[in-house]
């Protein structure tokens, strides 16, 4: 690694770690009463339980980049350590921060900083959208192979489900009579 990289990843690195801290001062700030319910919690869980937790939420991630570093065209491929670093971070940020700003961090991070004329912000886009495509397909099979469908149909049981609920996702009318 370079001097430039080694500074530049470092760089990347306190950059997240402000936005996530920042993040969860915000949080902090204008969710008090609910972070303390949460802290009160922790508690009556087991160590175990929680060091689990965050096994699993890491190797979600690296699945993630795993993911995501596949479908790269193969002469475009970057380092997978790249992609888990922007995955990673992007992901952190997608969970302080509004319009998905993770996922335009993981695009703009990604970009090749020399321009390619066949590989570019926008092919880094459509990357990210194939990937959001495989994310809804891998949820529609866990549906249906674990029957949630079921269990969700069951609910509606003798009331009628306009279409627009479904279609627009209108939050509002939402509320079943």
């Amino acid at each position: 690694m370079t001097k430039q990289s080694k500074k530049s990843y470092f760089l990347k690195i306190v950059i997240a770690l402000t936005i996530v801290g920042g993040g969860l001062f915000w949080v902090s700030n204008t969710q008090g009463a609910a972070i303390q319910k949460v802290i009160a919690l922790l508690p009556n869980f087991s160590l175990t339980c929680i060091a689990l937790v965050i096994l699993l939420d890491c190797l979600q991630i690296f699945f993630m980049s795993l993911r995501f570093w596949c479908l790269y065209p193969k002469e475009h491929r970057t380092l997978i350590r790249n992609v888990f670093a922007a995955m990673s971070i992007g992901q952190s940020m997608n969970a302080f921060l509004p319009a998905r700003a993770g996922d335009f961090y993981k695009i703009a991070s990604l970009t090749p900083k020399s321009a390619k004329s066949d590989f570019n912000m926008l092919t880094l886009t459509g990357i990210l959208t194939a990937d959001k495509l495989v994310d809804l397909a891998s949820f529609l099979v866990l549906i249906f192979a674990f029957g949630s469908y079921k269990e969700s149909l069951k609910s509606y049981e003798g009331q009628t489900i306009p279409w627009k609920w479904i279609i627009i996702g209108d939050r509002k009318s939402t509320r079943l009579n």
